[in-house]
């Protein structure tokens, strides 16, 4: 069930840092395109301070939800009935790079983001904005960087939602696609009714025999 949880959690390509009043709420496609050619489709809901991002296919395995707020995630497991909250790991602490970034002036935050990881592989090497652009009809701020592991990504910022709509590096491509603007609703960041709650704590405590 842990193996679960964490396959759940991997979905996680995006992160908070604290949040502005005004910061605009959507919904979105979020499609991975890998290199083999391979393609996910996840759907993602962004309020002020949380985010919850499903998995969008034939079979949905369950859902993530992060409170930015409170630094922790809580993982929904749908065929069985149960959610669990847990610490943010550091897989969501390192995709802080997509949320909420400054349009104008990006590079200083994802400086400051890299280096709170303090993952010597992922440092950010050099940073810089190559400029406007359009995304799938909205506009963008294109950047360029790379990273201590010789990786270079191209990122797209939606000025207007403060979040990275587009991302391309060696590993493939990243975008929000069908993108709907306004309020979401407060249940999707709770835990599901009927759902019950798994402790991890106490299952690493007492493991099963």
């Amino acid at each position: 069930m842990l193996k679960l949880a964490v396959r759940i959690s991997c979905l996680i390509l995006v992160s908070f840092l604290s949040l502005a009043a005004c910061a605009q709420e959507f919904s979105a496609d979020m499609v991975s395109t890998y290199k083999q050619g391979k393609t996910n489709t996840s759907q993602i809901y962004v309020a002020k301070d949380k985010m919850r991002v499903e998995s969008f296919g034939e079979k949905k395995t369950g859902a993530a939800v992060i409170d930015f707020a409170h630094n922790t995630e809580m993982v929904v497991m749908t065929e069985q009935h149960m959610y669990m909250e847990i610490p943010m790991h550091q897989l969501a602490q390192s995709a802080m790079t997509f949320w909420r970034p400054d349009a104008t002036d990006a590079c200083p935050q994802w400086q400051k983001i890299a280096a709170s990881i303090k993952d010597a592989k992922h440092q950010l090497v050099s940073c810089h904005k190559l400029g406007n652009d359009v995304v799938n009809g909205r506009a963008a701020v294109k950047y360029e960087g790379s990273s201590s592991d010789g990786n270079t990504a191209t990122v797209w910022i939606d000025p207007k939602l403060r979040f990275v709509l587009k991302m391309h590096d060696k590993n493939g491509d990243f975008d929000l696609r069908n993108i709907k603007e306004g309020a979401q609703s407060a249940s999707l960041f709770e835990p599901p009714a009927g759902y019950r709650k798994f402790d991890v704590g106490q299952k690493l405590a007492h493991p099963a025999h």
